[in-house]
Protein backbone atom coordinates (compact mmCIF):
# COMPACT_ATOMS: atom_id res chain seq x y z
CA UNK A 1 0.00 0.00 0.00
CA UNK A 2 1.03 3.87 -0.23
CA UNK A 3 -0.64 6.93 0.70
CA UNK A 4 -3.00 8.89 -1.14
CA UNK A 5 -2.75 12.89 -0.84
CA UNK A 6 -5.34 12.42 1.86
CA UNK A 7 -2.82 10.64 4.19
CA UNK A 8 -4.92 7.56 3.88
CA UNK A 9 -3.64 4.28 2.65
CA UNK A 10 -4.28 3.29 -1.23
CA UNK A 11 -3.67 -0.33 -2.79
CA UNK A 12 -0.74 -0.62 -4.66
CA UNK A 13 -1.06 -1.91 -7.98
CA UNK A 14 -0.86 -5.56 -9.05
CA UNK A 15 2.72 -5.24 -10.36
CA UNK A 16 2.37 -9.07 -11.47
CA UNK A 17 -0.45 -7.70 -14.02
CA UNK A 18 1.15 -4.53 -14.95
CA UNK A 19 4.31 -6.09 -15.76
CA UNK A 20 3.05 -8.81 -17.88
CA UNK A 21 0.85 -6.15 -19.77
CA UNK A 22 4.12 -3.78 -20.15
CA UNK A 23 5.52 -6.23 -21.60
CA UNK A 24 3.17 -7.55 -23.96
CA UNK A 25 2.78 -3.49 -25.15
CA UNK A 26 6.37 -3.31 -25.50
CA UNK A 27 6.32 -6.21 -27.93
CA UNK A 28 3.53 -4.45 -29.79
CA UNK A 29 6.03 -0.99 -29.55
CA UNK A 30 2.38 0.41 -28.17
CA UNK A 31 3.90 3.71 -26.95
CA UNK A 32 -0.05 4.45 -25.95
CA UNK A 33 -0.10 1.42 -23.72
CA UNK A 34 2.59 1.64 -22.01
CA UNK A 35 2.05 5.59 -21.01
CA UNK A 36 -1.08 3.97 -19.55
CA UNK A 37 0.44 1.28 -17.83
CA UNK A 38 2.54 3.63 -16.38
CA UNK A 39 0.46 5.96 -15.21
CA UNK A 40 -1.70 2.94 -13.94
CA UNK A 41 1.42 2.63 -11.28
CA UNK A 42 3.57 0.29 -13.66
CA UNK A 43 7.30 0.49 -12.33
CA UNK A 44 9.32 -0.46 -15.58
CA UNK A 45 12.59 -0.90 -13.27
CA UNK A 46 11.27 -4.24 -12.01
CA UNK A 47 13.14 -7.11 -13.08
CA UNK A 48 11.65 -9.12 -16.44
CA UNK A 49 13.68 -12.43 -15.79
CA UNK A 50 15.79 -13.84 -13.96
CA UNK A 51 18.95 -12.55 -15.11
CA UNK A 52 18.03 -9.73 -13.78
CA UNK A 53 16.59 -7.59 -17.46
CA UNK A 54 14.46 -5.13 -16.82
CA UNK A 55 11.64 -3.34 -18.90
CA UNK A 56 14.34 -1.34 -20.84
CA UNK A 57 16.95 -4.30 -21.82
CA UNK A 58 13.66 -6.45 -22.87
CA UNK A 59 13.02 -3.34 -25.15
CA UNK A 60 16.36 -3.91 -26.47
CA UNK A 61 16.02 -7.49 -27.32
CA UNK A 62 13.46 -6.75 -30.29
CA UNK A 63 16.27 -4.96 -32.07
CA UNK A 64 17.50 -8.51 -32.27
CA UNK A 65 14.48 -10.58 -32.70
CA UNK A 66 13.09 -7.95 -35.93
CA UNK A 67 15.60 -6.45 -37.24
CA UNK A 68 12.60 -4.23 -39.32
CA UNK A 69 10.95 -2.66 -35.96
CA UNK A 70 10.13 0.98 -36.23
CA UNK A 71 13.29 2.84 -34.65
CA UNK A 72 11.27 5.32 -34.05
CA UNK A 73 8.81 4.56 -32.12
CA UNK A 74 11.17 1.75 -29.87
CA UNK A 75 13.21 4.94 -29.16
CA UNK A 76 10.15 6.70 -27.84
CA UNK A 77 8.82 4.02 -25.46
CA UNK A 78 12.58 3.76 -23.90
CA UNK A 79 12.24 7.47 -23.63
CA UNK A 80 9.19 6.60 -21.67
CA UNK A 81 10.54 4.21 -19.46
CA UNK A 82 13.64 6.03 -18.84
CA UNK A 83 11.33 8.93 -17.75
CA UNK A 84 9.25 6.33 -15.86
CA UNK A 85 12.02 4.88 -13.65
CA UNK A 86 13.87 2.67 -15.93
CA UNK A 87 17.53 3.35 -14.39
CA UNK A 88 19.87 3.07 -17.51
CA UNK A 89 23.01 2.10 -15.21
CA UNK A 90 21.35 -0.90 -13.86
CA UNK A 91 23.54 -3.94 -14.87
CA UNK A 92 21.43 -7.65 -15.51
CA UNK A 93 22.97 -10.55 -13.74
CA UNK A 94 25.60 -10.87 -16.57
CA UNK A 95 27.05 -6.88 -16.24
CA UNK A 96 25.17 -5.55 -19.27
CA UNK A 97 23.69 -2.30 -19.03
CA UNK A 98 21.10 -0.69 -21.56
CA UNK A 99 23.73 1.32 -23.34
CA UNK A 100 25.58 -1.65 -23.81
CA UNK A 101 22.79 -4.20 -25.16
CA UNK A 102 21.47 -1.24 -27.15
CA UNK A 103 25.22 -0.61 -29.02
CA UNK A 104 25.95 -4.40 -29.60
CA UNK A 105 26.04 -5.10 -33.47
CA UNK A 106 24.10 -7.98 -32.60
CA UNK A 107 21.24 -6.02 -31.05
CA UNK A 108 20.41 -2.58 -32.48
CA UNK A 109 23.98 -1.09 -33.10
CA UNK A 110 25.68 1.67 -32.56
CA UNK A 111 24.04 3.90 -35.18
CA UNK A 112 20.15 3.07 -33.52
CA UNK A 113 17.85 6.01 -32.66
CA UNK A 114 18.26 4.18 -29.45
CA UNK A 115 21.44 3.80 -29.31
CA UNK A 116 22.66 7.42 -29.49
CA UNK A 117 19.56 8.57 -26.87
CA UNK A 118 21.24 6.34 -24.37
CA UNK A 119 24.91 7.60 -25.37
CA UNK A 120 23.64 11.03 -24.48
CA UNK A 121 22.37 9.67 -21.83
CA UNK A 122 25.41 8.55 -20.51
CA UNK A 123 28.08 11.05 -21.24
CA UNK A 124 30.39 12.55 -18.92
CA UNK A 125 32.35 14.68 -21.09
CA UNK A 126 32.36 15.53 -24.41
CA UNK A 127 33.27 12.38 -25.60
CA UNK A 128 33.23 9.14 -22.69
CA UNK A 129 30.81 6.93 -21.51
CA UNK A 130 30.46 7.10 -18.17
CA UNK A 131 31.45 3.83 -16.05
CA UNK A 132 27.92 3.53 -15.19
CA UNK A 133 26.91 2.67 -18.24
CA UNK A 134 28.91 0.66 -19.46
CA UNK A 135 28.75 -3.48 -18.89
CA UNK A 136 31.24 -4.88 -16.40
CA UNK A 137 31.36 -8.89 -17.29
CA UNK A 138 33.47 -9.40 -13.66
CA UNK A 139 30.38 -8.82 -11.55
CA UNK A 140 28.28 -11.86 -13.09
CA UNK A 141 25.67 -12.75 -10.31
CA UNK A 142 23.71 -16.13 -9.58
CA UNK A 143 20.23 -15.77 -11.32
CA UNK A 144 17.38 -14.14 -9.18
CA UNK A 145 14.63 -15.98 -7.47
CA UNK A 146 11.25 -16.71 -9.22
CA UNK A 147 9.45 -15.25 -6.37
CA UNK A 148 11.88 -11.97 -7.36
CA UNK A 149 10.36 -11.73 -10.51
CA UNK A 150 6.97 -10.17 -11.19
CA UNK A 151 6.81 -12.00 -14.57
CA UNK A 152 6.89 -15.28 -13.26
CA UNK A 153 4.24 -15.28 -10.35
CA UNK A 154 1.34 -17.10 -10.83
CA UNK A 155 -1.38 -14.84 -12.53
CA UNK A 156 -3.93 -13.52 -10.25
CA UNK A 157 -7.85 -15.32 -9.82
CA UNK A 158 -9.97 -13.96 -11.42
CA UNK A 159 -13.59 -15.23 -10.09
Amino acid sequence: TSFNGAGARAPMPDQTELHRAGVAAMRRLDLVEVDRLVSAGWHPSLPTDRQDNDALKMLLARCEWDPGHDKEQLMLIAKTLIDSGARIEHRNIWGDTAYSIAAAPRYCGPEHPVTVMLRNLCKSGETTIAHYCEADYGRRRPPLPIEAVPLLRPAAATS
